[in-house]
């Protein structure tokens, strides 16, 4: 089990495909026989008509064989002729062959059933380039860049998410692959989960890959149109083999070389599997990264440095564990024709990255070698392709290249294995280019410009510079002014030397000088008077002054001076606040106003009165004026300020509307009715106490009852409470408006908070 799941892995990585790979041929022709069961009688020849020579020619064949050869020649008139040494062709009673030269531009020819010693197909070629087949998709593992005509990719297999297991098929096909069909599908749904089928190429070889969910009962299928399955060898070809099986080696179809036109498998449960994990570094920016790992295992160890790791270079980086390279340098790509006739069939491409190259091939005008400039990179793979097709690999041993830049050769190939006809697409060179590195060779030589032995190139100095002859006396201007320091005297030290400031810019300027001291001091502007605000120590030129001018310097003090520059320590704290002593928030220690006073505003505040203010801050009991009960009107009273009939809920319309006589008054007036008979036996029978506080307030009552208490702004602090004790520390000092109902009787009562 372990080899099948080794084999699947390396067809996946290296899926045989057989595309046709030239460009730039003038045409070319597909050569397809099937011999008879005497095929060791049977060979072929074509001859080119302008000078009767064999282009092409094939030795005998194997018993009952089907053989496909694709022939590159340049456009003209020839002759394909089919030879049978035994003298009875390829029909008749030992199995009825046939022959065909065909291409994509409109040739198509064939023999069937001679029975002569030869027979003959006179053709004509045009101008006919051969199709590239391949994979199209860039994310493939056989991702072809030059491919014009697609065939089947070939991918990593899927990493399933949890709950779900990768199914893989693999199919070899037989010499007959475009008869093959397949699919794999949910049984008892019919949903198809996987497919494939329309191949094209040679012995073509495919590779899938699914997800599946764990449970699921899944049936594969495999069709044949002509009816004889995989068995190629049934009619001289080669058997195809398709498989079936998990990420985990769960074989669920096999089968190779049966004859069939639809072959159901078993009904499979997919089971869990769950993929195999390769711990590693996985971080890049370590030496010890893996690109292959899944899951961190903690060896990343040693961070990357770049720099220059040659201990012999002149920058050498002792911290450095890797070398740093330049980004791109020029590279060349050298082909080689060892029979100076041209590759005839086979070519060359090179890719790095998602830049391709080529593709390339050598014609006999090139000779031996050809020079193809390239510019790499060095931080990505480039990969070189060698595609070989038809008769061009008799020729390929005769094929070579080399990829060659600062660092020598990189790649090279030639001869064998190009010769292998089982592996003609494609033969693949890798390697990482290598620019320019940022070391740098250590250079001795004089560093010193002004010698005459100076070595621009020079990075390290070896103390062999010297100079011309020239004036050696300190004391005389030549000598600071010839630029070298002379080896001997030439007398030519005639100036003495005044050394002195030379710029005159500068606060110590000497006109006199003619050597200068490096001494000169910048003019500094500022005032020199020691008493002044402004005072600068370190001033040589003298400017305005300005006067100490004591004062509040702080701008969010209240009594901030901004004409201060010393602060004479006296800045007061801005305290905002109201300051209208007629408000009720005003503030006595607040020096700038707030612009929030609330201003006194008296009248009714009580929520159920008819002239209740809701702006009113400062309580008017005695104005508050209460419903009667008269809800038609007008009646008299309709209004009343009088607290008695306050609680009255419906008066008889007789005493709304008609006329308020004594026996209205002895029906309503609760003053004088039995109970409660007035609102001072309501503050007999309600105790609240102590009023004013500080904390709390207590209510002692028989009754049953609902409290609410109401801030001067209408605010509502307690909200229909049955407590008898209320908590009041937190509330800011003043008056607070009590509403307590018992017995559907409203009574109301003013509590200080101090």
């Amino acid at each position: 089990m372990r080899s099948l799941l080794t084999l699947l892995l390396i067809l996946t990585i290296n899926v045989l495909t057989n595309p046709s790979a030239v460009l730039g041929q003038g045409s070319w022709v597909n050569v397809t026989l099937q011999s008879d069961q005497y095929g060791v009688e049977t060979s072929w020849g074509i001859i080119s008509n302008s000078n009767g020579e064999v282009v092409q020619s094939s030795p005998p064949i194997a018993g009952n064989t089907l053989t496909e050869t694709i022939i590159t020649l340049p456009s003209g008139l020839y002759t394909f002729v089919i030879y049978d040494s035994f003298g009875d062709g390829i029909c008749c009673g030992f199995g009825e062959g046939w022959v065909s030269l065909t291409n994509t531009c409109g040739l198509d020819e064939s023999i069937y059933d001679f029975n002569t010693d030869s027979a003959s197909i006179p053709f004509t070629l045009g101008w006919c380039d051969l199709p590239i087949s391949g994979c199209m998709d860039p994310i493939a593992l056989n991702y072809n860049p030059w491919a014009t005509t697609p065939s089947a990719c070939e991918f990593i297999p899927t990493i399933c998410p949890e709950g779900e297991t990768n199914i893989m098929s693999l199919l070899a096909a037989d010499t007959y692959f475009e008869e093959i069909s397949w699919d794999i599908s949910v049984y008892g749904t019919g949903e198809i989960i996987d497919s494939g089928g329309d191949y094209t190429g040679v012995q073509y070889t495919n590779v899938s890959s699914v997800c599946a969910s764990e449970g699921d009962s899944l049936v594969a299928t495999i069709y044949d149109t002509y009816g004889d399955g995989l068995c190629g060898s049934c009619w001289g070809g080669i058997d195809g083999h398709f498989i079936v099986l998990t990420l985990c080696n769960d074989i669920f179809f096999n089968i190779y070389g049966e004859e069939y036109d639809t072959l159901v498998s078993p009904v499979f449960v997919v089971p869990a599997c769950d993929p195999p994990i390769y711990y590693g570094c996985t971080d890049p920016n370590y030496l010890e990264y893996n690109s292959f790992a899944s899951e961190d295992n903690g060896t990343c160890l040693t961070p990357i440095v770049l720099g220059c790791i040659d201990s012999s270079a002149f920058n050498y980086d002792a911290a450095a564990n890797v070398m740093e390279m330049g980004a791109e340098c020029d590279y060349t790509l050298t082909l080689i024709d060892g029979g100076s006739d041209g590759w005839y069939g086979s070519w060359l491409g090179v890719t790095q990255g998602d830049s391709i190259y080529g593709p390339y091939e050598m014609f006999p005008v090139d000779a031996y070698a050809l020079e193809i400039p390239l510019t790499l990179n060095s931080f990505e793979e480039v990969n070189v392709y060698f595609f070989t097709e038809g008769n061009a690999e008799t020729t390929a041993g005769q094929c070579g290249f080399n990829l060659s830049g600062p660092q020598g050769i990189i790649l090279e190939g030639g001869t064998n294995p190009w010769t292998d006809p089982l592996s003609k697409f494609p033969f693949k060179y890798t390697a990482t280019p290598s620019c320019n590195s940022f070391c740098e060779p250590i250079v001795y030589g004089c560093m010193d410009a002004a010698a005459q032995n100076y070595v621009i190139e020079a990075n390290t100095d070896d103390e062999s510079c010297h100079y011309a002859a020239g004036c050696t006396q300190a004391g005389y201007l030549e000598y600071y002014t010839q630029g070298y320091e002379a080896d001997f005297d030439n007398g030519s030290c005639e100036t003495l030397a005044m050394f002195g400031c030379m710029d005159s810019t500068a606060f110590n300027y000497d006109a006199l000088a003619n050597v200068d001291n490096l001494g000169c001091l910048p003019v500094v502007e500022g005032c020199m008077n020691s008493l002044a605000f402004n005072y600068d120590p370190l001033a040589n030129t003298d400017a305005d002054c300005i006067p100490f001018i004591y004062g509040c310097t702080d701008p969010t003090a209240f009594n901030y001076n901004e004409e201060a520059n010393t602060n004479d320590g006296e800045c007061v704290e801005v305290i905002l606040g109201c300051t209208d002593s007629i408000a009720l928030n005003y503030n006595p220690l607040a020096n700038t106003d707030n612009e929030g006073c609330i201003l006194p505003i008296e009248g009714c505040m009580d929520a159920v009165a008819f002239n209740y203010n809701s702006e009113a801050n400062v309580p008017i009991l005695e104005d508050c004026l209460y419903d009667a009960g008269c809800v038609t009107g007008p009646g008299n009273p309709y209004w009343l300020n009088d607290s008695c009939y306050a609680w009255v809920i419906n008066v008889d319309p007789y005493c709304c509307e008609s006329v308020w006589d004594g026996g209205c008054v002895g029906l309503y007036d609760y003053c004088n009715a039995a109970w409660p008979t007035s609102i001072e036996e309501f503050d007999r029978r309600i105790v609240i106490r102590p009023n004013p506080t500080s904390d709390r307030i207590y209510i002692e009552t028989d009754l049953s009852y609902t409290l609410s208490v109401y801030h001067p702004l209408g605010i509502i602090m307690i909200d229909r409470t049955t407590d008898k004790e209320l908590d009041i520390s937190n509330w800011a000092n003043g008056a607070y408006h009590m509403i307590l109902e018992a017995n559907g009787i409203i009574y109301r009562k003013t509590i200080i908070k101090q």
